[in-house]
């Protein structure tokens, strides 16, 4: 029993290391900073601000004044992390996440659906059956292009920079790791290719069909991945 409970203990909260590069603990925004100076160079500072950048281009904040909001009470606090990696070619990547597992669970679905591996299969044959061209891709920044659908407030860490350091801000994107933001990305891509003339399949709902006239045309998918098989 010891040697369980032992093996389910929390791993230490220290550096790894990937693909040659130090890589900091997630939620350390500090030993990031350490690292770069170990390094002699900016390539941890320089994934954090392009993250951030990116989070105010996609208007995922805006500012909040906790005193002067009247239904503070319908409003959840949550902390942020910065989560980083390390791609294989040598790339340094942060995330800022949400400590989402603290808000009040949801009644609605929080999920994103994903298509089945006998559908993947199924849309591979017919593509070979009927020369189509197959192409894999992901969607870039996915669950940014919703809108959050909780009512979530945060306090800006260090990682945002003096300006706004300290600073309470309003959640308005899907940000990643909010319970809701799965299920509100999945909402605004099933509305896109609705727009774009598919129709989920019978077989699988996360298999999406297009009637061409001379053909149908398929996309399979897998959260922000697609797999498409068109003319």
């Amino acid at each position: 029993m010891m040697k369980i409970m032992k093996g389910q203990q929390k791993k230490p909260n220290t550096s790894k290391h990937k693909f040659g590069y130090e890589v900091p603990p997630q939620g350390r925004y500090d030993i990031a900073k350490l690292l770069d100076m170990k390094a002699g160079d900016s390539k941890w500072a320089d994934s954090i601000k392009m993250e951030i950048e990116n989070l105010w281009t996609w208007d995922t904040f805006e500012e909040f004044d906790p005193k002067n909001a009247p239904d503070l009470d319908e409003y959840q606090f949550v902390n942020l992390m910065m989560c980083f990696d390390c791609k294989f070619d040598g790339r340094h990547k942060s995330r800022l996440v949400a400590n989402g597992a603290r808000t009040a669970d949801l009644d609605a679905s929080i999920y994103s659906g994903v298509v089945s591996i006998r559908a993947v299969r199924l849309l591979l044959f017919l593509a070979q059956l009927n020369g189509l061209e197959v192409c894999a891709a992901d969607v870039s920044q996915a669950y940014l292009y919703s809108d959050c659908m909780e009512k979530i407030y945060t306090k800006a860490g260090p990682e945002f920079g003096p300006e706004w350091e300290g600073k309470y801000l309003r959640i308005r994107k899907a940000l990643y790791g909010l319970k809701s933001s799965a299920a509100a990305y999945h909402m605004h891509l099933s509305k896109v290719l609705y727009k774009l003339g598919f129709i989920p399949s019978r077989a699988d709902s996360d298999l999406w069909i297009k009637d061409c006239d001379s053909h149908y045309e398929y996309i399979a998918t897998w959260v922000d991945d697609l797999l498409i098989a068109s003319k």
